[in-house]
């Protein structure tokens, strides 16, 4: 039987017990937030979420949050409810992780090559931004 040496395959990797990721000094792995938490998070910001039947929103027309959506939230530490669960806010906490979401949208931005393909992204902005007349984007390019 081939031992960890002669056989080309890694080792597999032993994750850390918490006593020894706290002796380590590294960071706690924080798991992605799902598109609804972001959502959800970002919304909190803006404005206390209240409680409905239907979820959790900021006003009578929603959107509408799932309870459990709002309940994975404050398991996490960035949403924080009222004693009575009427009302959601957010913590320092999720303020700094929706800081962190933003910044990485932001560098991870698509910007205009340099070029041809900036100026024909240009031309096309330009062309879109014009007012359209009654009817339609025909009759634009039909006036002169």
């Amino acid at each position: 039987m081939p031992t960890a040496a002669v056989s080309a395959m890694p080792e597999p990797v032993v994750p850390l017990s918490p006593a020894q990721r706290a002796d380590s000094g590294l960071p706690e792995p924080v798991a992605p937030l799902s598109p609804a938490q972001r959502v959800a998070l970002a919304a909190a910001a803006a404005t206390p979420l209240h409680a409905y039947r239907r979820g959790y929103a900021a006003g009578r027309s929603g959107p509408f949050f799932r309870h459990a959506t709002i309940a994975a939230l404050t398991a996490r530490g960035l949403l924080m409810l009222s004693p009575a669960g009427a009302v959601c806010r957010v913590t320092p906490a999720g303020f700094a992780r929706l800081r962190d979401i933003r910044t990485r949208a932001r560098r991870s931005a698509w910007a205009w090559p340099a070029g041809e393909e900036a100026a024909a992204g240009e031309a096309f902005d330009d062309r879109g931004a014009g007012r359209q007349r009654k009817g339609g984007r025909g009759a634009d390019e039909a006036s002169p």
